[in-house]
């Protein structure tokens, strides 16, 4: 059992024999010498629309991913206070003091401490 040949604009799938139809009627109406050129044609302007669509599923695909590359740059960045806070906590952590202070209050411990 084959399958029908489908034609994107039809809601149902075109047959063998519709197929067949079709084209003897294009034969009668249009000619043999007219026939291969206007296949010509339609097999271009079919590739036209495929290259078309191509580039435009291509830029929805690139847009869509700077979206999430943008919404994901926005969730790993944080306020100023926040990197502050957070780098203060994890140099020494009391989030109180300064660079210079945490320096000073190391100096101290090593002079208690020898």
């Amino acid at each position: 059992m084959s399958m029908p040949f489908q034609v994107a604009f039809l809601d149902a799938a075109i047959g063998g024999l519709e197929l067949v139809v079709v084209l003897f009627v294009a034969l009668i109406v249009f000619g043999p010498q007219q026939l291969p050129r206007i296949a010509r044609m339609i097999g271009r302007v079919v590739q036209q629309l495929r290259s078309a669509s191509s580039e435009f599923h291509d830029q929805i695909m690139d847009i869509q991913s700077d979206i999430e590359m943008d919404t994901t740059d926005k969730s790993n960045r944080s306020s100023p206070e926040q990197r502050s806070e957070k780098d203060a906590t994890e140099s020494s952590g009391n989030p109180n003091l300064d660079p210079e202070d945490e320096g000073l209050e190391r100096g101290l411990a090593d002079d208690l401490a020898g």
